[in-house]
């Protein structure tokens, strides 16, 4: 299961895998993602992350059953 998911978060792009890695593996806050990755503000991290969390689950969707998850 676990690789299926790294799997997926390699399809994504090198923003979105930095600052997904940023916010849930270092647990970092978004005033500090913001300033690590030159994001404006925390605001648009967080904006950013929705978006970046809708793509992986439309990538997980898309290539894996309810079965192999």
């Amino acid at each position: 299961r676990s690789d299926r998911l790294l799997s997926a978060i390699r399809q994504l792009g090198e923003n979105c895998r930095e600052l997904l890695i940023n916010i849930y593996y270092h647990k970092l806050s978004g005033e500090i993602v913001s300033e690590r990755l030159g994001y404006k503000n925390p605001d648009v991290v967080k904006s950013q992350k929705s978006r970046c969390m809708k793509k992986l689950r439309s990538l997980v969707q898309d290539h894996y059953s309810q079965e192999d998850l």
